[in-house]
């Protein structure tokens, strides 16, 4: 019985304290929300979502673009979200939190989109005069964009502000056509596809010449020359010159403009006339200046050394440039030098080399030169020619050798000139530097018993390949027999020979006498040109003193510039006589470069002028062994 009682009481028990606990036991937090996401457009707007909680909640975000409300609540509710207008082109998104007091969250994802690409302008076309302006367009862009310029319109449309920055500045240049142009120009975003076009159109030009203002001068030296002168123009235009400077001057219309053809001048005095570009029915006419400078006066600016010769083997074995003594240049500036008459050089000045174009007598036969001496050129220098001092072997005449300088090949000129002395036999015939030949290849020479010859060959031959060949039979004359006009106890003498062109007059020094004669040639007349005794003296022609001149040349304005030796100086003579200095301290000798005037030379020998600009003077410095280069300007 009493386990019957035990058991009851347990049932009882057990049955009280279980209802006590289901009845103070809270019920548990919950929350849910719909939807758990919003979407909304690129302009403000609101959207809802609804809450359903047995507890009390938060709401908040990470956005300032949103907002919401309520803020907090109980229960269930519905909050409404609120969106800003978004004024970019990417989506955005954010995120609204719904907190219990618990802890338990819940979030809605909030999106909204961006703008439509977009690319504005503040005008879609513009009209340009034909000549041409700056055109300015404002860009409202959503996005970075660029500016297409079509192929064919680039040549005259062209955007000279930075790409892609507000506002795009454009350069229209001047239409010379007499068709009216127009261009179709892209701005587009660089990102997307949007684009929007502006059109310029471009009125047409009357007809028209014009030339630019650097232009409407033209300078040309007294060497003449060719120039063309570029001359924008949409008709056709002609180019005339005044009748009276015809002569020189001349103008021919071509497809790039005009060419204008100058020919050399040899005035002292500056020239000039114009040219008159005409066009029908149109603008008005371009004149363009033309000027000439004469020839003016040469001013010596340096003396300066060009190479050593200073006595080194060769190559060859050869003793090479021991005496640099008469000189010639050539029309490629090359310089051929006897060498203490044993060697002909030919010197590069520029490169400073050189090389042995002949010997004396090295080959053992008549084929080399046998004592080289005087050292010349045609007035083009196109030919070099040597003459010998003098030729020892019974029954030979005087020689004179052509070389051509393109490849140094020669011939050898049997004169037909005999050596009978007309004085003594004891006094051995010589040409020393008597030799000049003309534009025409006609030779003059003075030997050293005072005849003056002119010489023409009855054909000239045509030196070419390495062959050499002898011409023989020239026709000769004496033109002047200066011994009978002399006192002069000597039975000879060494004599230089200069030819100038525009004189046409034969210039002669003498070693012995110290003076300079000429020979006019269209007259025939022998005279004293400069010179009286030996010493030094500046002067006009008798007055002037020399001591033993040598070598001359005749520089492009007829001066004549003489090697005035035992001076140590070189002078130059006006074709009216006056001498003055050129370079060099009379009556000293030395080596110094540097200002004409103060440069030294010792026993300068030989010298000749470049053909190329009749004025540079080249010195071989006899003493000094040096070759020497007298600038000028």
């Amino acid at each position: 019985m009493n386990r019957k009682v035990l058991i009851f009481s347990a049932v009882f028990l057990f049955a009280i304290f279980s209802g006590c606990s289901n009845k103070d036991d809270p019920e548990p937090e919950s929350l849910e929300i719909t939807p758990t996401s919003l979407s909304f457009g690129k302009d403000a707007g609101e959207g809802s979502f609804s809450i359903e909680s047995n507890t009390k909640w938060t709401v908040s975000s990470t956005v300032s673009w949103l907002t919401f409300t309520p803020a907090s609540g109980e229960g269930n509710r519905s909050v409404t979200v609120s969106v800003i207008a978004n004024g970019e082109l990417n989506v955005r998104t954010g995120t609204v939190t719904v907190k219990t007091e618990g802890g338990i969250e819940k979030t809605v994802q909030v999106t909204q989109g961006g703008i439509d690409p977009f690319i504005i302008l503040d005008s879609d076309e513009a009209t340009v005069e034909a000549a041409g302006e700056e055109v300015t367009v404002t860009v409202n862009a959503s996005g970075a964009w660029t500016v297409q310029i079509p192929e064919d319109a680039e040549e005259w449309v062209t955007l000279t502000s930075q790409q892609g920055v507000s506002p795009a500045v454009f350069t229209v240049a001047a239409n010379t056509s007499t068709d009216e142009r127009s261009a179709t120009v892209t701005f587009k975003l660089t990102d997307d596809d949007v684009q929007t076009q502006f059109t310029l159109t471009q009125a047409e030009m009357p007809p028209y010449v014009s030339v630019e203002e650097a232009h409407k001068t033209q300078n040309f030296s007294s060497d003449g020359d060719e120039k063309t002168v570029p001359v924008s123009s949409n008709a056709a235009f002609t180019a005339t010159v005044p009748q009276a400077d015809a002569g020189w001057c001349t103008v021919e219309v071509t497809p790039d403009g005009i060419e204008i053809k100058v020919d050399p001048y040899y005035g002292a005095a500056d020239r000039s006339t114009t040219i008159t570009l005409s066009v029908t029915g149109g603008s008005e006419d371009v004149v363009i200046t033309v000027k000439q400078n004469g020839l003016g006066e040469i001013t010596y600016t340096n003396v300066s050394t060009i190479t050593m010769l200073n006595g080194n083997l060769g190559a060859e074995g050869y003793w090479v440039s021991r005496w640099p003594m008469l000189i010639a240049c050539d029309k490629d500036e090359k310089l051929w030098v006897n060498d203490n008459s044993m060697y002909i050089l030919k010197i590069d000045p520029a490169a400073q080399t050189y090389e042995i174009v002949t010997t004396n007598g090295l080959a053992g036969g008549s084929d080399e030169i046998s004592i080289s001496a005087g050292v010349t050129s045609s007035p083009d220098g196109s030919r070099i020619y040597v003459n010998e001092d003098r030729w020892w072997e019974a029954g030979q005449w005087w020689r004179l050798h052509e070389f051509n300088p393109a490849n140094n090949t020669y011939l050898h000129v049997n004169t037909g000139i005999p050596h009978d002395s007309p004085y003594t036999t004891d006094v051995p015939y010589r040409v020393w530097g008597g030799v000049a030949v003309d534009e025409s290849g006609v030779f003059y020479i003075m030997d050293s018993w005072y005849r003056l010859y002119r010489m023409v060959a009855p054909t000239r031959a045509q030196i070419g390949g390495e062959g050499k060949d002898n011409l023989d039979g020239f026709e000769y004359e004496i033109l002047y027999d200066l011994k009978k006009d002399l006192s002069s106890t000597r039975d000879d003498d060494l004599f230089c020979i200069a030819y100038c062109q525009k004189m046409k007059r034969l210039y002669i020094s003498s070693y012995y006498m110290h003076q300079i004669f000429k020979w006019e040639l269209e007259t025939g007349t022998w005279s004293l040109f400069a010179g009286s005794e030996e010493g030094y003296a500046e002067g006009t022609g008798a007055g002037a003193k020399f001591n033993t001149p040598t070598q001359m040349a005749v520089d492009r304005n007829g001066n004549l510039i003489v090697v005035d030796r035992t001076n140590h100086c070189i002078r130059r003579i006006t074709p009216d006589g006056v001498t003055s200095l050129v370079a060099g301290t009379p009556e000293t000798a030395g080596y110094a470069d540097g200002p004409p005037l103060t440069a030294q030379f010792n026993n300068p020998y030989g010298l000749c002028i470049s053909p190329s600009d009749g004025k540079t003077i080249y010195v071989a410095d006899l003493i000094n062994y040096k070759l020497r280069k007298i600038s000028a300007e």
